[in-house]
């Protein structure tokens, strides 16, 4: 992630660096959900990788300012220190705002009040578990694009709807056999191309989103 952040932005930030591995058997993080199972005995496990790690110096080095939206994965990462790579961390769980040092939730931020926020930083990160994927950014995806588009919140969904449809009639405009047929339908319908090509584009629009269901 270090590194990516550095091929973004051209720059050169400390490197988290790993002195020695020890090999030992699941402890914290990595048998949170057995020790939670109230068990009268451990769990048998094989031993686990855990490394001993520094930060480089940033003598040097530039630290940008970090602003992490994401869910309890970013523990993990918290944990092996790579806050020090950054001048800044301060870390929204699911949206809400805290910071990277406790698990505080805050209510959300307005749209205006959450651009001003995001503003302070340098850099951007969203991250999530697998299972919370489908949920990435809980919020804070729309709350963004949407002010920043100038669009109405609540008419948000109509908006995605419109683009899928311009996205699908530049697909079948690519496609000369389909330009055919549709050029054939609206001359049959006495109609514009246009609004041929813009008919058929909804419909299928439309049933991507039942298949979707």
């Amino acid at each position: 992630m270090i590194h990516y952040i550095e091929s973004l932005r051209h720059t050169d930030l400390p490197e988290i660096i790993s002195d020695s591995i020890a090999f030992r058997q699941p402890e914290k993080e990595e048998y949170d959900i057995a020790g939670g199972m109230n068990l009268l005995f451990r769990l048998k496990s094989f031993e686990m990788a855990y490394p001993k790690i520094h930060v480089e110096p940033d003598f040097g080095k530039t630290k940008p300012s970090v602003l992490v939206i994401g869910d309890s994965f970013y523990w993990g990462l918290q944990n092996m220190e790579i806050s020090k790579a950054f001048s800044k961390t301060e870390f929204w769980f699911y949206n809400n705002r805290g910071t990277a040092g406790a698990l505080k939730e805050l209510p959300l931020l307005t749209r205006v009040r959450m651009a001003e926020e995001i503003k302070n930083f340098d850099v951007l990160i969203l991250i999530a578990t697998e299972s919370n994927l489908p949920d990435l950014g809980w919020g804070f995806i729309e709350n963004t694009y949407t002010y920043y588009k100038g669009i109405d919140p609540n008419r948000f969904d109509e908006f995605l709807f419109q683009e899928e449809v311009g996205d699908i009639k530049a697909l079948l405009k690519k496609d000369p056999k389909k330009m055919e047929r549709i050029m054939e339908v609206a001359a049959k319908n006495h109609i514009s191309v246009d609004s041929m090509l813009t008919l058929r584009a909804t419909t299928r629009a439309k049933n991507n989103r039942i298949n979707k269901k």
